[in-house]
């Protein structure tokens, strides 16, 4: 096991507790840059829309993990 596995823990734990189209879109977003137009137009969802999905993602990793 690598020595970051325990580290990795609560973070996975985390993203896997977002909504499941957060998730998909700040996954997607994060590690794999595509912009939130691109996601929009294979979801048809607003880019816009898609920004603030994934700023709420954000949002809530971050406090999620920081109470942890």
């Amino acid at each position: 096991m690598p020595r970051s596995a325990p580290r990795a823990a609560p973070v996975r734990e985390a993203v896997c507790a977002l909504p499941l189209t957060q998730r998909l879109l700040y996954l997607l977003h994060e590690l794999e840059g595509y912009s939130p137009a691109t996601l929009g137009d294979w979801l048809d969802l607003e880019p816009e829309h898609c920004a603030r999905m994934i700023h709420s993602a954000r949002l809530q990793l971050r406090r999620d993990l920081s109470a942890a």
